[in-house]
């Protein structure tokens, strides 16, 4: 009878010495297992996708919203263009192409953020890029701080890149680098940086940006840069 009394509180004192043993095992498993880095690495990189997809999703997004508005425009730009062909008085006699007056700008007539950036948007997928590198200009002297200004950088960094300025376009996504070091379209722009880097002649360079979208963002971005290291570098 003493020896089951006297048992008690050493039973008692080993619960209270380990009160949770499963919270102290995940601690260690943690700070010790190193089986656990790979994981940890996994959802960084899970992570690091999914801003990428959502910055791919922002730009469909956009699309979608302005379908409805365009359509309307581009349907009386075409009947406007068509009247014009046909000559002002209806005859079947049509103008020389060079009286036929561009396409004017598209206006933002919402005078938001959101649609001065649609609009301007708008004149890159019409591949006016002259236009389109005016609104964006525009846009980030309105809107400095705005919500979709590093887009607006990157787009301008796009469009200088395919009209061929370099130094411009080199210029541009470095602001969204630099500017904006967490945003969703910093794999992109680094990636762009490692090419214009390497049509502007500096190599070195070129491979440190490719490096840094292959080292720390991988996905189908790291993928192309990858693929533009061993054709190119």
């Amino acid at each position: 009878m003493v020896d089951a009394i006297g048992a008690a509180p050493i039973a008692d004192q080993s619960q209270e010495g380990n009160s949770n043993p499963e919270s102290v095992d995940a601690d260690q498993s943690a700070s010790n297992n190193p089986g656990l880095a790979p994981l940890f690495y996994q959802l960084q990189v899970l992570q690091e996708e999914l801003a990428i997809i959502r910055g791919m999703l922002e730009e469909q997004t956009y699309r979608v919203d302005r379908l409805t508005r365009e359509q309307n425009r581009r349907y009386t730009d075409i009947d406007r263009r068509f009247r014009e062909l046909r000559g002002i008085d209806g005859s079947t006699e049509p103008h020389d192409e060079t009286d036929i007056p561009p396409l004017p700008p598209v206006i933002d007539p919402t005078g938001t953020e959101r649609g001065a950036y649609e609009s301007a948007y708008a004149l890159t997928n019409e591949r006016r890029f002259d236009d389109a590198i005016v609104a964006f200009d525009q846009f980030i002297v309105d809107y400095p701080n705005g919500q979709w200004t590093p887009n607006a950088f990157y787009w301008l960094g796009e469009l200088h890149h395919a009209t061929e300025n370099l130094e411009k376009a080199r210029q541009s996504f470095v602001q969204v680098v630099t500017l904006y070091p967490n945003h969703a379209k910093i794999p992109d722009a680094l990636y762009k940086l490692g090419k214009v880097y390497h049509q502007l002649g500096d190599t070195r360079r070129a491979r440190e940006y490719l490096d840094r979208v292959i080292k720390n963002h991988p996905g189908t971005v790291a993928d192309l840069a990858r693929s533009y290291a061993a054709d190119y570098l």
